[in-house]
């Protein structure tokens, strides 16, 4: 068990306490029609450079708006042996094509990744998440049994790779959720079924997810579907802090919780774990209190003074 020693002020307030959708695509903001834009995805750029890839008349979708549902943005990147890329004709973007998952997990469409010839990148728009904490992403994938093509790991267009990541645009750092990269598909147990792979994101960043895929045949393909952004809760800002406290250290480590304000206005103080639970509920009336022990994890500390509340996460180790 830890204990920590608190000064503490609290700088924003809480707006919810359960976990929160911040955003998301099912894929079905670009309706699949048959004889519309149904046919496959036929690139007209030069798959010896790396460009930009758009959506073609009549053809399958590569690219989606955005609003409601994320943004997607592909793009081709050829590797070391360049090939046809995408311009010979794939089944890639936007698809209802249901032979090889039976069902997509949520709604009636997901999005198709298969012999790109050359690194599909499949690029989701960014997502404001510098108000939240205890922040996830996951996605669901669905990777077609087939003999995946492995040498030695390295670099080149002989192996297929697929790597699903997250960008934490506020620290220049990458999450995994699958990287492939050196191993043999085919040794990783993931083909032939749904996976719901995740990762933690960490709190008040901007984040943005991102696929990789390459394969050089046609019987290489991977659907995703169900991508959700969620947070525990959200922080704003409050435009009339309650003045005289600030917390350190944080994350924390140490003896005993202490609450210190510089004035002795009377202020309720509620502690809360990542559930939502209330661990602790006091009153400061003279300035500090000894609230006693907190065990490792993570908390919300909840301030209220002349009807101001504000709130801020405290981590203990």
């Amino acid at each position: 068990m830890k204990k920590i020693t608190l000064l503490a002020a609290v700088l924003m307030s809480v707006t919810a306490m359960a976990q929160i959708d911040i955003a998301g695509t099912s894929f079905e903001d670009e309706p699949i029609v048959a004889g519309v834009n149904d046919a496959q995805y036929m690139d007209t750029g030069d798959p010896n450079v790396a460009h930009d890839l758009v959506n073609n008349p009549l053809q399958t979708p590569v690219d989606q708006s955005g609003g409601p549902e994320l943004g997607v943005d592909a793009t081709y990147t050829p590797y070391d042996s360049p090939d046809s890329g995408l311009t010979d004709g794939d089944f890639v973007g936007v698809t209802n094509f249901t032979g090889t998952v039976t069902a997509y997990t949520d709604g009636d469409q997901g999005y198709q990744l298969q012999d790109s010839d050359g690194n599909m990148i499949v690029t989701f728009e960014q997502v404001d998440m510098t108000s939240g904490i205890g922040n996830m992403v996951s996605i669901d994938y669905f990777l077609q049994e087939t003999g995946w093509e492995y040498s030695d790991g390295a670099n080149s267009s002989s192996n297929d790779v697929i790597r699903i990541y997250v960008k934490d645009l506020t620290n220049a750092t990458e999450i995994d959720i699958l990287n492939t990269f050196g191993s043999d598909i085919d040794d990783l147990a993931i083909e032939d079924s749904w996976i719901t792979g995740t990762a933690t994101i960490p709190d008040e960043v901007d984040a943005q997810l991102v696929i990789e895929f390459r394969s050089n045949s046609s019987s290489e393909a991977m659907f995703i579907d169900n991508i959700k952004f969620t947070s525990d809760a959200i922080l704003s800002t409050d435009d009339q802090a309650i003045q005289g406290f600030s917390m350190y250290p944080n994350p924390a480590t140490g003896d005993v919780v202490n609450l210190v304000s510089a004035t002795n206005q009377s202020k309720d103080v509620v502690v809360y774990d990542v559930l939502g639970q209330r661990v602790i509920s006091t009153v400061v009336t003279n300035g500090k209190l000894n609230i006693g022990v907190l065990t490792s994890g993570v908390y919300l500390v909840q301030v209220t003074e002349n009807a101001k509340t504000i709130t801020k996460k405290l981590v203990v180790r």
